[in-house]
């Protein structure tokens, strides 16, 4: 396999951060980087994309992942890059609120989407309910201190179903055309002014709360 390291990574300029020698600085452990993949054949594959990484005249190849490294070593994803959602207040990681969730028992699944013109004015979720189960804003409040008020949803959606591709990969095109178009089907709750707690906005579905 190829060597890897994990540079840190500034999220919102979309560039490695450097030390002061002027190369990248690999990212300690815990801290979530950008996953680069040494290039042992750049003779034959022709110029690659970073040179001087770390040290003067290395070559590495971007993964366009975010990862992380914990105590042992091993490596985690995080986030693809591009499914990073851009808001004004910064971007926010997708699968920080899918984990935040699902950690509420009535949850079954979970995704997180941009809305807006440019599909990032607002983080919006999607979560389907486990048989018998319906979710509180009690629940969903807690679920969500463990993230920056910032990076919390505006919307939370309970929906039906989450439609998934042929490979099981959920997709969100589908979801934020219902939130857009106000499609009915969904109980909505929506933060509060104060970005910590959520009122129910909308109940249209049978997922009503």
């Amino acid at each position: 396999t190829a060597q890897v390291r994990v540079a840190a990574f500034n999220r919102e300029l979309g560039r490695l951060l450097l030390n002061h020698a002027g190369y990248a600085r690999e990212c300690e452990s815990g801290e979530v980087g950008l996953l680069l993949a040494r290039d042992e054949d750049r003779g034959a594959a022709g110029e690659a994309p970073l040179r001087s990484v770390f040290e003067r005249d290395d070559a590495w190849e971007s993964t366009g992942d975010l990862f992380f490294a914990d105590s042992d070593g091993d490596l985690w994803l995080v986030d693809p890059v591009q499914s990073l959602i851009r808001t004004a207040h910064g971007s926010v990681s997708p699968s920080a609120i899918r984990a935040a969730l699902g950690s509420i028992p009535a949850v079954d699944l979970a995704v997180a989407f941009g809305v807006g013109k440019r599909g990032g004015d607002a983080v919006v979720a999607a979560v389907t309910l486990r048989a018998g189960r319906k979710l509180s804003a009690r629940e969903l409040e807690q679920a969500l201190t463990v993230l920056p008020q910032a990076e919390r949803p505006r919307d939370v959606m309970v929906v039906d179903e989450i439609p998934m591709t042929t490979w099981h990969r959920p997709m969100t095109a589908p979801l934020r055309a219902a939130h857009e178009s106000g499609a009915n089907g969904a109980t909505i709750w929506r933060q509060a002014r104060d970005g910590s707690t959520y009122r129910l906005t909308r109940r249209t579905g049978r997922n009503a709360a």
